[in-house]
């Protein structure tokens, strides 16, 4: 900043005060300036348990999470900010709330790119006045407003990414590389997923500066230049192996499907997707003066032709935005990184404004068509953008010839002002935003209730909060004591996602599949060792109430399945496949399910329950049809109450049904609510559709006598309907038939557990921790092997007697990619020294 004058101070302190008061708008002193969606679930919450885990354990590269998701591979959560060094500052100020210092750091990062973005601008030799301008429109970009409140990983790695530009300069003007290696490896730590489109967007800048100083292009040429280029970005690579490996690893083995089918026609069809780059926050969210900038680009110099395409084609063909998000879906969030190189022509663009070097009539007649084209592409869906993209390019246009007639500058420039501001704080303050006083009360009240168990139970054992705060389930509201069976991320483990929702026939809920969320299902709580439930919804059987705080009441059943254990009850997978659903239930909870051919004379108490479905259903908005199946057609929303029989009050009550209608977003969601157990079917054009055509249903309240059925707005046609029932007392004393792993709980921590077992017959030892690779489990000393038992969790073979056990945990490719990223950092290290000796 030493080459900067008064006025380029002066108009930095501008922006930073524009995107301050913004922020101000945005939060007020009401509200936190976090968004209630996934803000507060995840991006705070995982950097929060990032650093307990740190304080508990000293390790700065941990393997395992014991406390989120029965126990996963860290590397699950890397989008979260794993070895994010930005967080890593959080380390040494423990007393700071998470909350706080992710709002701070949020706010940091957005300040810090509109830095460095207008010194690179004015890099580019371009004026103060047009360095002004060109980082306004970064200043109020749609997604960097937004997502400094809603989700920080979209954005965090916006000043490397912009660094990484002045990497790309130093590295091809003086041959030095170490500040484009360092940009891609902070990118990476920072945003593994937006890393990979931010290499690419370097690699198409690199070539850009290389077409402008290369007057006639060879192929020798360009690799005499390419391939050192390309040095400095593949050391950067090789140093974020530690996080890149394991976590690419987990993605190819665990990531699950979005559930939305895309077409072929969708991927490759051409259309012209302005929305990509224009005011939507989960894309570039620019405004309208980028369109322009991008059609005047276009001129007869090769390296305006280049760049000028690179940044048209991702606007024009969904098959790029398609790759760039790894296949999984076509979402505008993925071309954020490429903001950089769109302030760049807005700033060339405004340059030749104010230089009067624009062919209007042209710039006019190509910009209206290609408005025309995206009306067309777009009117049915998005009206508004359509209007407001009309409006603002006429203000644009107006603009540049009011200039003109006028010679003054400020006929351009006020006008250009207004519109940004105004797109920003329409965007930005559309978001939810969570209450202080809420927040701050509901945290309180949360870890005083968790609390009050941790103090009192120095055991292992998991914890039911069926009380968020903010629909929080990664959340540790006390300590590292406070272990739960819930996770929210959007890469998990496979096996116990599926074991969750399609084994344990636990409710979906919510519209993402990858929330495992809290749940009433008692079956699923007695196996996964919740032996607390919180909250204040109405007691289950076999847990009394032994306390309430705030309002919220907690429960406890002493009798739940151990965290681990040992039994002779074995069932094959071969057997476990012919009961039902709800018997399979009830059969995980009394046998061990392993690919043993051992044959079992196990039987269930799951019992049918002959239900006079036409009388129950007997409502002017229910029609039964000649398939058998019931069309239920909800305007607002019903209810439908259900009398039990005697016989079956009190029981554990199995509902199930298949969903065979999926409305369209344009109308909604279905949901149906029985007692205090919800299913939700998402709209099948949403991008994280939950794929929940089978709604499940454990009631397990004590004093269970009416089933209450409520029924969301929307059209349904369900079919299939099948009721069964269970009485508790055939599962009440489950844990007395297993022999219990009693955890060290002074030794277990990080990625170890420690433990011993007496072992009264010859079988199987389980862990209800999910089934991975990175295991090392020794009995007396003895490395064993393990397997998947239960279709989705840790046990091996055991035989009767007294034994030691140690569990050691280490993320499969963990020990390769930490030597791939020494061996960078000495390779760096090397060839840094040697740049700088050498003379170019």
């Amino acid at each position: 900043m030493k080459n900067l004058n008064k006025k380029d101070l002066l108009y930095l302190g501008i922006l930073l005060l524009i995107f301050l008061g913004i922020v101000l708008f945005t939060s007020s002193s009401t509200y936190l300036y976090g968004s209630n969606l996934d803000w507060i679930s995840q991006h705070v919450t995982f950097p929060e348990y990032f650093r307990t885990l740190f304080y508990n354990t000293k390790e700065f590269f941990p393997d395992f999470a014991l406390n989120i998701g029965g126990g996963q591979n860290i590397y699950n959560f890397a989008y979260y900010g794993l070895f994010n060094p930005l967080f890593w500052l959080s380390y040494l100020l423990p007393k700071v709330p998470m909350a706080t210092y992710v709002t701070t750091m949020s706010i940091g990062t957005v300040l810090a790119s509109i830095i460095l973005m207008y010194l690179f601008l004015k890099s580019k030799k371009y004026s103060s006045e047009v360095s002004f301008l060109g980082t306004l429109c970064l200043t109020c970009a749609t997604c960097l407003n937004l997502h400094s409140h809603r989700h920080f990983m979209f954005i965090d790695y916006m000043p490397f990414m912009i660094l990484g530009l002045f990497g790309v300069d130093k590295k091809l003007d003086s041959g030095k590389g170490w500040l484009l290696t360092i940009s891609v490896f902070l990118m990476i730590m920072t945003s593994y997923y937006y890393s990979v489109t931010g290499i690419f967007v370097l690699v198409i800048y690199g070539i850009y500066k290389y077409l402008i100083k290369t007057k006639k292009v060879t192929l020798k040429s360009f690799l005499n230049v390419g391939i050192p280029f390309l040095m400095p970005i593949i050391i950067g690579i090789l140093g974020s192996s530690i996080l890149i490996i394991p976590t690419l690893r987990n993605i190819l083995s665990s990531r699950e499907a979005t559930g939305i089918a895309i077409s072929l026609e969708e991927i490759l069809m051409p259309r012209m997707n302005l929305q990509y780059v224009i005011y939507d926050a989960y894309g570039v969210g620019l405004t309208a003066i980028v369109l322009p900038a991008i059609i005047d680009f276009y001129q007869k110099k090769k390296e305006n032709i280049f760049l000028g395409l690179c940044l048209s084609l991702p606007i024009i063909f969904p098959l790029i935005n398609y790759i760039l998000n790894g296949t999984m879906y076509i979402n505008s969030k993925i071309l954020i990184p490429f903001m950089p190189l769109y302030i760049l022509i807005i700033a060339e663009f405004i340059n030749k404004i104010f230089n009067k070097d624009i062919d209007l009539k042209k710039l006019f007649f190509y910009s209206a068509i290609s408005l025309v084209l995206f009306i067309i592409c777009n009117v049915t869906v998005i009206k508004l953008k359509c209007i407001l993209l009309s409006v603002d390019l006429a203000v644009v246009f107006i603009s540049i010839l009011l200039m003109n007639k006028t010679n003054k500058k400020v006929y351009f420039i006020t006008p250009l002002i207004i519109t940004c501001i105004l797109s920003s704080i329409f965007v930005g303050s559309n978001d939810q935003l969570v209450l202080k006083l809420t927040y701050k009360n509901s945290y309180k009240e949360m870890k005083e209730v968790i609390s009050y168990i941790t103090d009192k139970d120095n055991s292992f054992y998991r914890i039911s909060n069926n009380e968020y705060v903010g629909d929080n389930p990664n959340r540790l509201y006390s300590n590292i004591k406070y272990r739960t069976s819930t996770v929210y991320s959007s890469l998990s483990n496979q096996d116990y996602n599926h074991f969750y929702y399609e084994v344990m026939n636990n409710n979906i809920p919510h519209r993402n599949r990858a929330l495992t969320s809290s749940t009433n299902n008692l079956l699923f709580l007695l196996f996964s060792n919740n032996k607390y439930v919180v909250g204040r919804s109405k007691p289950l059987h076999g847990y009394e109430k032994i306390h309430e705080k705030n309002g919220i009441n907690i429960y406890r059943n002493n009798n739940t399945l151990p965290f681990a254990f040992a039994t002779s009850n074995i069932m094959s997978y071969d057997d476990f496949a012919k009961l039902t659903p709800e018997q399979k239930e009830e059969a995980l909870l009394h046998n061990i399910i392993t690919d043993s051919k051992t044959s079992t004379n196990y039987v269930s108490y799951v019992q049918p329950i002959d239900v006079d479905l036409d009388k129950i259903l007997k409502q002017k908005y229910i029609k039964k049809n000649t398939d058998g199946s019931y069309t239920i057609n909800i305007h607002n929303s019903e209810k439908l109450t259900i009398d039990l029989p005697e016989q079956y009050q009190n029981k554990i009550i199995f509902i199930s049904f298949n969903m065979n209608v999926n409305q369209t977003c344009a109308i909604g969601d279905q949901s149906i609510k029985i007692n205090n157990v919800k299913n939700k079917l998402t709209c099948k054009e949403w991008i994280y559709y939950n794929n929940n055509t089978n709604f499940t249903y454990t009631i397990s309240e004590s004093d269970l006598t009416k089933l209450t059925i409520s029924f969301g707005e929307g059209l349904y046609n369900i079919s299939d309907i099948r009721v069964y029932y269970l009485d508790y007392a055939s599962i009440e004393n489950i844990n007395k038939n297993v022999d219990k792993f009693l955890v060290d709980m002074n030794d277990t921590k990080g990625d170890y557990i420690y433990g011993s077992i007496d072992v009264s017959k010859d079988g199987y030892f389980m862990m209800t921790v999910p089934y991975d690779d990175g295991f090392t489990i020794k009995v007396d000393g003895k490395k064993v092997k393990y397997e998947k038992v239960d279709s989705a969790f840790v046990g091996f073979k055991i035989e009767k007697g007294h034994h030691e056990i140690e569990i050691e945990y280490t993320a499969p490719l963990k020990n390769v990619s930490l030597a791939f990223t020494q061996l960078a950092i000495i390779i760096f290290c090397v060839v840094t020294y040697l740049e700088s000796k050498r003379k170019f």
